[in-house]
């Protein structure tokens, strides 16, 4: 067997565990959404976790590390476990301040890594029944096939973002540089799960997602996704590695068949570069 084919066969193996991972866990993800929780702060107010954010990535870490026990885990409450060939980098409830105010918009991310390098990925989300996944045999939204596809420019596009950030990470020129992303696109959404807005770029649904300030843990999933259904993944390389994209904090994510204005991919880019 090739390189090529044991990459598919081992992608389409480890989504299949996080898949039975994911929805191993949503049944009881969904029960404490409906039921409320209450939520403790980690660095302020405006970034808060929960019982069941540290509950579910214990679920999680059980069941993929049991599965592939060649393996380590990264998640976003408890750290790093195991070792491995294979790592599993999870954020168990990816939109924690929408899923404390009731907000039905929130996912399992699960992403998936193999010497370093993003070859699988699952996002599912258990209020819509939405379930994203992709390995080297391509993405897939509740089983069917999905295109990176969507609106030709910028200017006819919707962006998805959390810039600027709240609780104080922000200044005045972040608020004056979103005005501009404003005037830049079509359209501009705060939807709070970086993870799902992902596979919303990933699937259509929207065309371009960009942040600041993401952690590995939000974004592997979303990034393999977005490569697998031929859409675009950028990220400087912010004293990382470049073949390591999953590592910086700010990203642009776009469907396929965007041009771009002349300084508008640059600048988004390059704000605030040396921060």
């Amino acid at each position: 067997m090739d390189i090529y084919r044991e990459q598919i066969a081992l992608g389409k193996h480890l989504v299949e565990i996080a898949v039975k991972g994911a929805l191993k866990v949503a049944p009881y993800v969904q029960r404490v959404f409906e039921e409320g929780i209450k939520a403790e702060e980690k660095k302020g107010y405006f970034d808060l976790v929960t019982a069941a954010d540290r509950n579910t990535e214990v679920m999680l870490v059980e069941h993929l590390l049991r599965s592939y026990p060649d393996s380590s885990a990264l998640g976003e409450e408890i750290g790093a476990q195991g070792m491995g060939t294979v790592g599993w980098v999870i954020d168990p409830i990816d939109g924690t301040n929408n899923f404390v105010a009731g907000i039905p918009f929130f996912c399992i991310s699960i992403g998936v890594l193999y010497q370093d390098q993003g070859i699988a990925g699952v996002i599912y989300d258990p209020v819509r029944k939405d379930l994203f996944y992709a390995s080297p045999e391509g993405a897939f939204l509740n089983g069917r096939p999905i295109q990176s596809f969507g609106h030709s420019t910028d200017h006819t596009a919707l962006i998805l973002t959390g810039f600027p950030y709240e609780g104080g990470i922000s200044d005045q020129a972040d608020f004056d540089y979103y005005q501009k992303i404003v005037r830049s696109f079509h359209a501009v959404r705060r939807l709070g799960s970086t993870a799902l807005e992902l596979a919303y770029v990933a699937c259509g649904r929207a065309d371009v997602t960009f942040q600041m300030n993401a952690n590995p843990w939000d974004v592997v999933a979303g990034m393999v996704l977005i490569e697998r259904a031929g859409g675009h993944y950028t990220a400087p390389a912010n004293g990382n590695k470049p073949e390591f994209p999953w590592k910086s904090p700010r990203f642009i994510a776009t469907c396929a068949n965007i041009t771009w204005s002349e300084t508008v991919l640059k600048d988004l880019l390059t704000y605030r570069e040396k921060a």
